[in-house]
């Protein structure tokens, strides 16, 4: 069922013909909105709508639909436009038809239907001679047969989706209308959209300078409601202390070793010393491999993740891990890896029926690096990855789409030792991201680069000691994935006393795609928003448009098909739009 919109002077039949001319295209009308004038309806027409069991709704024109003068014109636009949005609200399905009225009238109502969207706008055709039109309705049936009366489709609008989003509640939608549609119809060839999100353009003015203004710590509440992306979280470094460790070991299906409890460091997660990186990964000794090796214990801490990924509105995840380091006797790699794949799934699913929200989660393996060059580990998770690799990861469904090569960094353990053991990685076309430049000097993110031709860089936080380096990484496209707390707990950053400034945004504004992320959510004892707002203290001349500018870079990095990335931009740009439209009211 559709609805017929039209507007007619004293001529009713007009629409009664627009109405048959699309049942016989085999469309059927259950609501005609007739944009008439005062004049009372013809009453052959009002019995062809009872009989039809038609619903009209009628708006007279202000004016009877008189247009003389320009101011005239603005009158009945304003009028069409407010009457349009209330009707689109309801009805779905959308005909407009521009041949009847004044012709100043069709025009209105056409650009309406190209601001709100319809499913089709047509005038119609009669192919007969002046004067012997059909002025009955037992005609109309006839000239249609004889192809007298046709249909002339002018083609669907599918709408402004920035207007289709606007309340009408505080704002005048004329005056909106027309403040959109000037930056619309101001974008030329020539012009170029500076905005991280397209959306952002047709934002209210002071919406921009908000955005274009310092990141506060007041802005909590905003980024998380963002929609988000993350790219640097390992799954062993999730549930390390407190309930969530607990919720862990009750799910336990065998029996479980007992740890002991691990205290954090003075002042943690914000310490006024930094610690070393072993250290660093002592705190996460309650978990990982000592729990994850049952299963119980791994799809309750996959289950407790996914609702995590939730709350933060992380709408894109890669959560990278060590499948052999959870292997057993009776399960090994491959079989812990398709495990974690359908735990995750098991969430998709859950959310995607409850509605409510949605993460989609795919998977990275992780080579570990260790000194003394024992390439055992790498070589095995190689195996997993170029065995389980998808060839098109689909959606919504969890896919292994990338290796990481973690792990201690070190001269002995650089990109050019593992050069020949990631040719299987290459030729499957599987993408890779590699921990460099965190510990050691820029020397290891250039082989990174060029030895095993990442596509990111896990931290990076070394990539500003060589400015040739830092145009590769810009040339090539290549991310680069900070994680604040971790970076400021491991390596120390201002304000801790002698640190240099985190190089955050001198990545970003030299044009590098940083991405925020959060490293071990448990083990840094701080989630993805935390892990923005940490930038306040980091660096306080960061705007919000950069926030922004790092979540757009994690939906170009994200390592999915094409198709899934424009339907990421297209979620996000939504979103964003809601969020800053409701601020700027």
């Amino acid at each position: 069922m559709a609805a017929l919109i039209g507007i007619v002077d004293h001529k009713d039949i007009i629409l009664v013909q627009a109405i048959m001319l699309l049942e016989n295209n085999g469309i059927t009308i259950s609501t005609v909105y007739s944009f008439r004038t005062n004049s009372p309806i013809d009453r052959e027409v009002e019995s062809f709508y009872k009989q039809n069991e038609i619903t009209l709704i009628q708006y007279p024109l202000n004016n009877n639909g008189v247009v003389n003068t320009e101011k005239a014109y603005k009158e009945l636009e304003k009028q069409l436009i407010e009457d349009f949005y209330e009707i689109s609200k309801d009805e779905k399905v959308k005909y407009v038809f521009v041949g009847g009225g004044h012709k100043f009238c069709s025009l209105a109502l056409q650009k309406c239907a190209t601001i709100f969207g319809a499913d089709d706008i047509f005038h119609m055709f009669f192919n007969g001679e002046r004067g012997t039109e059909p002025v009955y309705i037992s005609d109309i049936n006839d000239a249609i047969k004889n192809k007298k009366l046709l249909y002339a489709s002018l083609g669907q609008e599918r709408g402004w989706p920035a207007i289709n989003l606007i309340s009408q509640e505080g704002k005048n939608l004329y005056e909106r209308v027309i403040e959109i549609g000037g930056k619309l119809t101001s974008v030329t060839t020539d012009s170029v959209n500076e905005y991280p999100f397209e959306c952002i353009t047709l934002l209210p003015d002071k919406a921009i300078y908000w955005l274009e203004s310092q990141l506060t710590d007041e802005d909590v509440d905003w980024i998380i409601m963002l929609p988000k992306t993350e790219l640097h979280c390992h799954l062993g470094g999730f549930a390390t202390f407190g309930k969530p460790l607990e919720s862990v070991r009750l799910a336990a299906l065998h029996s479980i070793p007992d740890t002991k409890p691990i205290e954090n460091p003075k002042g943690w997660p914000f310490p006024d010393r930094h610690i070393d990186l072993q250290a660093y990964m002592n705190l996460g000794d309650n978990n990982g491999s000592t729990l994850l090796k049952d299963w119980g214990c791994l799809e309750k801490q996959i289950e407790l993740m996914y609702d995590y990924f939730l709350k933060e509105n992380i709408r894109y995840a890669e959560v990278r891990c060590s499948p052999n380091n959870y292997a057993t006797d009776k399960k090994n790699g491959i079989e812990v890896t398709e495990f974690i794949q359908d735990c995750f799934n098991k969430c998709m699913d859950k959310a995607l029926k409850q509605k409510k929200s949605f993460c989609h989660v795919n998977i990275l393996i992780i080579g570990t690096r260790i000194l003394n060059n024992i390439k055992d580990s790498v070589k095995a998770h190689i195996d997993i990855a170029t065995h389980l690799a998808a060839e098109s990861p689909g959606i919504p469904k969890c896919s292994v789409v990338g290796m990481d090569l973690a792990g201690y960094e070190h001269e002995s353990t650089r990109a050019e030792y593992y050069q020949s053991d990631f040719s299987p990685i290459h030729r499957k076309g599987i993408a890779l991201t590699i921990h460099a430049g965190e510990n050691d000097d820029a020397e290891g993110i250039w082989q990174a680069i060029f030895q095993l031709n990442t596509r990111r860089i896990g931290h990076g936080l070394h990539l500003y000691q060589s400015e040739p380096l830092i145009r590769s990484v810009i040339n090539r496209k290549i991310g680069v994935e900070m994680c604040p707390y971790a970076n400021y707990q491991i390596k120390g950053f201002f304000p801790m006393a002698d640190k240099p400034e985190y190089p955050v945004l001198d990545y970003l504004y030299a044009g590098v795609q940083v991405t925020i992320n959060t490293d071990n959510i448990g083990i840094s004892s701080a989630g993805l928003t935390e892990n923005y707002m940490l930038l306040v203290k980091l660096v306080p001349e960061i705007k919000r448009m950069d926030v922004l500018k790092m979540i757009r870079n994690g939906i170009d990095q994200a390592f999915v098909t094409y198709q899934h990335k424009q339907h990421l931009f297209k979620y996000f740009n939504q979103r964003i739009f809601e969020i800053m439209y409701e601020k700027a009211k």
